[in-house]
């Protein structure tokens, strides 16, 4: 039997998040403009979290309008988990993404 609390498990998150370092500091590695390269990781992490977000409410909403009970009992473990994860995950997201813009901002207004 598989069990499913085992696959969706969080502990694996750190693969993801290890991934996404990788990808900023290959970004930054490239790009010699800093702040330029600020701007950028901004507005991935502030449009990845929106999009996130926005998935999210569609998933939630149409599992609840459209599984029947018998189903529920079965998803209601995965889909709990997953989208209150994939939530915290989103707001993680857009926080870092104004967060970035927001030093973007500070830093090429100092120079002006």
């Amino acid at each position: 039997m598989i069990n499913i609390r085992e696959i969706f498990n969080p502990s694996y998150n750190f693969i993801g998040l290890l991934f996404i370092v990788l990808l900023i500091v290959i970004i930054l590695m490239i790009n010699k403009n800093i702040k330029y390269a600020s701007k950028l990781i901004g507005n991935t992490f502030l449009i990845s979290g929106i999009v996130t977000l926005f998935l999210d409410f569609i998933l939630s909403l149409f599992l609840k309008l459209t599984l029947s009970s018998y189903y529920k009992v079965i998803i209601e473990v995965i889909s709990n988990h997953l989208l209150k994860e994939c939530l915290y995950y989103s707001i993680f997201s857009i926080g870092l993404g104004i967060i970035l813009k927001m030093i973007f901002k500070l830093t090429s207004s100092k120079k002006a």
